[in-house]
């Protein structure tokens, strides 16, 4: 839905931009302080406005403070979060090594100087 209304403000000629926060699928249902902090930082930062989002702060910690708890009592939850930071990690570590679209340039360039 956000993608459509942005596609639509654009068209109409009003400018849009959307913001959304990443929330993990098993609570995607509940109110998540950390994704609403996110969003309310990452607005504050382009409307260039500052917004006291102490509270939200406060819960998010709390929150995340809850979630690190519940996992760490569960071995089968830490090895699992393990193999998930590994495999984001790998995926994180791989883009880094993605050449650069000057590189990439560089690279033809030399390619069809050599044929």
């Amino acid at each position: 839905a956000q993608a459509a209304i942005e596609a639509a403000a654009t068209a109409a000629g009003i400018e849009a931009l959307g913001l959304w926060a990443q929330v993990p699928h098993y609570l995607s249902a509940t109110s998540f302080a950390p994704a609403t902090e996110a969003l309310l930082t990452g607005f504050a930062a382009l409307a260039g406005v500052d917004i006291d989002i102490t509270p939200i702060t406060e819960r998010a910690l709390s929150a995340r403070t809850r979630l690190d708890e519940m996992v760490a009592r569960d071995p089968e939850h830490v090895a699992m979060l393990e193999k998930m930071e590994a495999t984001y990690d790998d995926l994180h570590d791989a883009r880094l090594r993605l050449p650069t679209g000057e590189d990439l340039a560089a690279e033809l360039e030399k390619f069809l100087r050599d044929q």
